[in-house]
């Protein structure tokens, strides 16, 4: 690979996917589905890592 593709391959931007898309993916478990359904925004992007960080800060949350 030469320098100019490790460039674009490190800049290239990761996928954003709306909240519909998530709650249709089998990657996520019915649970992690609850989680995005209830704290996703309906018409926003999101990324696969961003959708992984809200559900992992849910499941860490102290009980109130």
């Amino acid at each position: 690979m030469s320098v100019k593709n490790e460039k674009e391959a490190i800049e290239a931007p990761e996928a954003s996917y709306t909240k519909e898309q998530f709650l249709n993916s089998t990657k996520y478990s019915y649970q992690d589905k609850d989680v995005l359904s209830a704290l996703l925004e309906p018409e926003k992007l999101y990324t696969a890592a961003e959708a992984q960080q809200i559900i992992e800060e849910f499941k860490n949350k102290e009980a109130e």
